[in-house]
């Protein structure tokens, strides 16, 4: 069974806060991904986070993508 990944620019929106989703980062150079989500600090700006809650630099999220179904 496939599954099909749409990857969004951040500029064309932003997933829903809390809700974990495939981001796509570039750490100088290097292209790869986690699971993660978008939230507010305690300053109550945007940040994303990985999946056990570690800010990501914001320079380096580049899209995201809606995580797929699992196939069973």
């Amino acid at each position: 069974m496939n599954s099909t990944i749409t990857w969004r620019k951040l500029a064309d929106g932003l997933p829903d806060a809390e809700t974990n989703v495939i981001v796509g980062l570039n750490v100088d150079g290097l292209k790869t991904s986690c699971e993660g989500f978008i939230s507010a600090d305690h300053l109550g700006n945007e940040q994303w986070y990985d999946v056990c809650a570690v800010p990501l630099e914001h320079e380096h999220v580049r899209c995201w993508a809606d995580l797929p179904e699992s196939p069973l």
